[in-house]
Parts: structure tokens; sequence; C-alpha cells
């Protein structure tokens, strides 16, 4: 049985590999007994909730997650083995009832409907197709999702719908009209990015810094750079590209 992976599920591969991806045939027996290729609506729940749970706790592949639960999940090859307890006891990632929620985003409202736990991050990907803020890590530690709420640098996977409501938020397409804010000329002039995957959430991340620090140094740019990860290593030319995009900034 073949399970067909909801959208965001391609921008968790990383950019020097796969990374855990569920959209290959899944071996997910029922309890008692062998599956039954006629008879699959509760595997298809059951594969749709491990779906969500696993792109939310796997970060590199091949790797064995275990559970409180005695039930073990087993991730090998990039294929799903799954001896699943009672479907009632399967742990769900989102588990409440939809809501609508209006978001203040890039400056406009939004009205949205979605569960009151979903990530701030797949609201902004999936229902309003801002695909500019990605999906790195899923747990606030790598900064690919780095957002502006209020002007203040967040990751908006660490951000519920629900607590997002009420606030303004900012991602890179509306950081400027024409892509012309002095971080992103810098970034261009510098030549800063080489597979280009983190690099909206860094340049969120020094426009948020700047604008606290417009005379930010060395030591400002490196303390909240190394927050973030750039797998490609492009350190010293985003704290060239930051300080570029400071003096522009002062001549402006």
């Amino acid at each position: 049985m073949s399970f067909r992976p909801i959208s965001f599920h391609e921008e968790s591969r990383a950019a020097d590999g796969p990374n855990v991806c569920l959209g290959e045939e899944v071996v997910c027996p029922k309890p008692g007994g062998a599956t039954n290729a006629n008879d699959n609506s509760d595997q298809e729940e059951l594969l749709h909730i491990y779906d969500l749970r696993f792109l939310l706790l796997s970060i590199g592949s091949n790797e064995t997650i275990r559970e409180s639960n005695p039930k073990r999940l087993l991730l090998q090859n990039q294929r799903v083995q799954e001896i699943p307890p009672n479907l009632s006891t399967v742990p769900h990632v989102y588990g409440n009832a939809m809501a609508k929620y209006t978001l203040q985003v890039n400056g406009r409202p939004h009205q949205v409907e979605a569960d009151s736990d979903m990530p701030l991050l797949w609201v902004l990907r999936d229902l309003l197709q801002l695909t500019g803020t990605k999906y790195g890590c899923g747990i606030g530690v790598c900064g690919a999702c780095t957002v502006h709420e209020n002007g203040r640098a967040v990751r908006s996977c660490q951000i519920t719908v629900s607590n997002a409501a009420g606030k303004n938020y900012t991602t890179i397409e509306g950081l400027s009209v024409n892509g012309d804010h002095p971080c992103q000329r810098a970034w261009i002039e510098e030549d800063v990015s080489q597979c280009g995957y983190c690099q909206a959430g860094m340049v969120m991340t020094a426009a948020a810094l700047l604008k606290e620090k417009p005379h930010a140094t060395d030591a400002d740019i490196d303390l909240v750079m190394s927050e973030l990860i750039c797998r490609c290593g492009t350190y010293r030319r985003i704290r060239k590209a930051i300080h570029r995009a400071a003096s522009e900034g002062r001549q402006a």
C-alpha cells in the first residue's frame, strides 16, 4: 500500500541528502493479524497520524525513535515498519478541534482554519502559501523557519497558531516590497548563498539584529548568527554581508 505524503514532506529533505521521508510504501500490519489489502481504512488513519508524528520528531535519516510506549517505531532505509497498538491509543500530533484564527502576516490580516496546536510554520507554508520560510529541524534549533514577531526574530516551528493570533508577523516575502532590503542586497553582493536553503532564516535574523543594533560588531553578529545552522558553512560571508547591510542602512 502506498501513501501519498502531504506537501510539506518534500521540504524535509536536507540539501546534502534525504532526510526522513515517509512517501514510500509503508508496511503497517493490523493488530492481531496480517495486513488486509481490502480493508485499510484504519491503516490509512494510522499512517496519517504517524506521518505527521515522524515529520516533527525526525531529524536525521535511518534513526530509531524509542518512545515511552513499549511499542517501537523503526525507520530503516526510509521505510516504516510498525507493530501498532490499538488505534485508540495512538498519540495524535494535533488533537484539538479545528478553529478559525485571524493572523496579521506581512501587513495583512489572514483568516485560517486550523488545529490550535498547528505550528505557525505550517500555517505559513501550507495554508498561506508563503513557502520562503523553510522547515529545517522542527525543534527550534536550526533557524531556517525564522520570521519576525512584532519585529523580533522567532522560530515559527515553535509557535502554535493559537498563540500567534493577535501578533504581527513578517516573513521573507514581506521583508521588502521589491526584495531590496539592505540585507537582501548585501547577501547578493557578497554571494553568501551556496545551497540557499537556510538563507531566508539567516536574512530575517540579520535584519532583526540590525534593527536592534545598527552598529553591530563582529561579536554581536557572531553571538546571534551562531544560533543558526548553515550546513554549507557560509558564516564568514554572512558576517561580511551583515556589515555591508549595516553600512548601506546608515547611508540610506
